[in-house]
């Protein structure tokens, strides 16, 4: 799904400066004044954007969220009835012998 999705967008990345490339123009002045344009618009709303991203990091939590330490779950085996399979329990040997004859 990852690589379908990379070629997606090395196809997309494709058909956009194909479709600008030949709208782009040749000469540095132009670039320049759009350059120079954009930081003149942007350059008042900078100071506003920061204010909002810093009171939207205020208004996020900054400790990890609490574990929900509410649902504890025990678990109980019921023992099954004796002589059926894998009720039976390991058990070591004694260290006297009981011998009778």
């Amino acid at each position: 799904m990852l690589v379908q999705l990379w070629m997606v967008a090395q196809v997309a990345m494709l058909l956009l400066t194909v479709a600008a490339g030949s709208h782009l123009p040749q000469s540095t002045l132009p670039i320049l004044l759009v350059a120079a344009l954009g930081a003149a618009i942007l350059a008042p709303v900078a100071p506003w954007a920061m204010r909002a991203l810093a009171r939207a990091q205020e208004l996020t939590p900054h400790e990890p969220p609490a574990l929900n330490r509410t649902h504890a779950v025990h678990v109980t085996r019921i023992p099954g009835t004796p002589g059926t399979p894998g009720t039976a329990l390991a058990r070591a040997p004694a260290l006297v012998v009981l011998a009778s004859a």
